[in-house]
């Protein structure tokens, strides 16, 4: 599967190249920034877009455990996130980007928390905590008809 199978995002704002490391609990990601990226304004993108880097790093995660699990990929939703800190003020082309992302809390009705950092060319660019929830399609269609 490429990165795009895991995401229900149109291929052109998928901000993630590759999985680095997955396993329980864990993810890490890699990307490059390229001149062809979607959030590119003026030669840069602003670091808030670090959110949706992570996001789709959680994205990604949830779609590979749904694999596992011989379910087919699901939706998912940010709902907030803590601790949003900005360390590095942009990303440019041609910066590497890794994407860190551990498990606080994960119930069984979809939701968890995830710890996330972004770092930038190995440099602590961004770091947060990421509410996030992937019910199941039967709640996803009570929600949706209710």
């Amino acid at each position: 599967m490429s990165i795009s199978d895991h995401l229900p995002h149109a291929s052109k704002i998928v901000m993630i190249d590759e999985v680095v490391e997955f396993g329980a609990g864990k993810i890490k990601t890699r990307s490059v920034i390229t001149e062809n990226n979607s959030f590119l304004r003026e030669g840069r993108v602003e670091m808030y877009k670090a959110i949706e880097i992570m996001a789709q790093a959680l994205g990604i995660y949830d779609s590979k455990i749904r694999e596992l699990r011989g379910e087919k990929s699901g939706l998912g939703f940010l709902l907030g996130s803590r601790k949003f800190e900005i360390f590095i003020p942009f990303l440019s082309v041609g910066d590497e980007i890794e994407v860190v992302s551990i498990c606080s809390i994960q119930d069984d009705s979809g939701f968890g928390v995830y710890d996330c950092e972004l770092y930038v060319n190995g440099i602590l660019g961004s770091k947060a905590s990421l509410n996030v929830i992937s019910p199941d399609d039967d709640f996803l269609q009570k929600v949706l008809n209710d």
